[in-house]
């Protein structure tokens, strides 16, 4: 599959595809977070790492080696980068760790037979504000899926998607808006797989998209304010020579760290997932100093779950209060169905430096693959993705007495069709505090996000539904502290209605001999002002536009 920008050919990036240009092929180059500048350090110092047993003594591992690496501020890197490493050609890739393995999954529960599931009840929570976000024809029906996401601030709201950054005030009126290549520093690149979170303990908002196949693109603003998208944030690319292409970029973060997981492949083939610890600036810093960062996991040596099996998608908490401690979860996707979720966390040496320490695996209901979603009137089905988890977010909960990690996937329910399945991990004691599903009698529920309010223990849960009868839609649930565990109060909220089927078919084999791309991810975060307000961003299907880019999105603000 390629990628491509400038021309008219039809072209498709691996989980991104797109309806311009003419690519060219790129030498696949590893993001590795270290501390680097124009006086690139020589080496770091490996973080060791340990597994923690319940009821046992934790025991040092062999360290993780890391690899120095160049981080530089964009401008900089911008004139490293080659044409052919600033776009994309790389395999065709599910992102899966077999790819044929996944097919053949949703093959089978496709043809399950259907069992019943309780209807969703009704008594919705209150919206407070519902907007249109960015669409696809502000770029002229270019770039599928968005990856839609969003996170909330003290004065703004601030939407990515895969082609394009907007900032919006707390009425979600549109205050500035800017491509997303130009805004990370690399005009004309191939630029996807954003993600942003504000962080309110330092009070400055932080990005990271992918860069073509070569880098990351990591930056931060110069202070809460984030519209000024050109010369108000702090811009940084990573890369090296290694041939990984780090994909999926998830990121979260604590007191003391940045942090971004990714998935590793070479060629199209998974060789390890990698976690990167960046230090943050400190609070009120506008400098732009290129930070010291640490990284975690090798091909040679790739980062494992504590059962030994292979770690994938591993998914940092955004953790919205005072902790020192960064939570990070990831699904086991190595043999399905499963019934564990792997649990890691960073701490601050007293060197400065990151160390990774294993919690261990945390056991919940089984889960496995589900069947992809129908829509009214067409063939087209949408894709519903593969049991990994896509966001997390990380709170202290009053009620636990300990900092929770709220985190969600789409799995597999009733006779296959798909259900996000939710959770309340305490990491620190590797309990499952709760879990439960947004599931229907007969439609099918993805792509999911989920996120306690400032209060920490409530939360909103956002997701899309689909069936034969009915197009995508956008909807919400939520629970309180008085709500009983596993489960949110009854009733669901409507947010938001697509126009017409997803019918992306000018893109390669979209829709065609595959099902149809939706977006890999939503955004759910804790509003920092006022308690029991969840702001979030999802996708919808607008109006069929020739077989380009169709797609919607909704930003919005819910009570708990």
């Amino acid at each position: 599959m390629t990628y491509n920008r400038g021309g008219r050919s039809r072209c498709t990036a691996l989980r991104l595809i797109c309806s311009l240009g003419s690519g060219v092929a790129v030498a696949a180059l590893p993001f590795l977070l270290h501390p680097a500048q124009a006086v690139a350090t020589a080496g770091v110092v490996a973080p060791a790492v340990a597994t923690i047993v319940p009821g046992k003594s934790a025991h040092v591992l062999p360290t993780i080696r890391g690899k120095p690496a160049h981080l530089l501020p964009a401008a900089e890197a911008y004139k490293k980068l080659t044409p052919a490493q600033l776009h994309v050609r790389a395999p065709s890739t599910r992102l899966t760790l077999d790819a044929k393995r996944l097919r053949a999954a949703k093959r089978a529960v496709a043809g399950a037979a259907t069992t019943a599931a309780p209807a969703l009840p009704a008594g919705p929570p209150v919206s407070l504000v519902n907007q249109p976000g960015l669409q696809a024809t502000d770029e002229g029906g270019c770039c599928t899926p968005p990856d839609t996401t969003g996170a909330i601030g003290p004065n703004h709201y601030v939407e990515t998607v895969n082609s394009l950054v907007g900032v919006y005030d707390r009425s979600l009126a549109q205050v500035a808006s800017l491509d997303l290549a130009l805004f990370v520093g690399v005009p004309g690149a191939t630029v996807f797989d954003p993600q942003i979170l504000f962080d309110a303990r330092g009070g400055r908002w932080y990005y990271v998209t992918d860069v073509g196949t070569s880098a990351l693109a990591l930056g931060w603003s110069k202070t809460d304010d984030p519209s000024d998208l050109l010369n108000g944030w702090c811009q940084f690319i990573s890369f090296n020579t290694d041939p990984v292409f780090h994909d999926f970029p998830k990121l979260g973060g604590d007191d003391n760290f940045v942090t971004i997981g990714t998935n590793g492949f070479v060629g199209g083939t998974f060789v390890s997932s990698f976690i990167w610890a960046t230090v943050k600036p400190l609070s009120g810093d506008t400098s732009c100093t290129v930070p010291n960062g640490f990284l975690f996991g090798d091909p040679a040596s790739p980062l494992r779950n504590a059962d030994g099996t292979i770690a994938f998608t591993p998914v940092p908490a955004n953790t919205t209060d005072a902790n020192a401690t960064g939570y990070i979860v990831a699904a086991h996707l190595d043999s399905l169905p499963a019934n564990k979720v792997m649990a890691w966390h960073l701490v601050r040496q007293a060197d400065g430096s990151a160390a990774l320490l294993a919690n261990g695996d945390m056991i919940v209901n089984s889960y496995n693959i589900s069947a992809d979603a129908p829509q009214p009137g067409v063939s087209f089905l949408i894709s519903t993705s593969d049991t990994r988890i896509t966001q997390a977010a990380g709170r202290t909960d009053p009620d636990a007495g300990a900092q929770a990690v709220w985190a969600q996937h789409t799995v597999a329910g009733p006779g296959g069709r798909s259900v996000v399945r939710w959770y309340e991990f305490l990491p620190g004691s590797l309990i499952v505090r709760q879990q439960g599903e947004i599931q229907n009698a007969t439609a099918f529920v993805f792509n999911g996000a989920i996120s306690p309010s400032s209060t920490g223990n409530d939360a909103a849960i956002f997701y899309n539904r689909s069936s034969s009868s009915t197009l995508p839609l956008i909807g919400a649930q939520s629970r309180t502290s008085a709500t009983p565990i596993g489960t949110m109060d009854p009733g669901e909220l409507l947010l938001g209605n697509s126009v017409d089927p997803l019918q992306e078919t000018g893109f390669g084999s979209n829709c065609i001999a595959s099902s149809c791309r939706w977006g890999d991810y939503a955004g759910a975060t804790p509003d920092p002002v006022t308690p029991g307000v969840v702001w979030g961003t999802g996708e919808l299907s607008g109006a069929f536009n020739g077989g380009l880019g169709q797609w919607l999105t909704r930003n919005y603000a819910v009570t708990t």
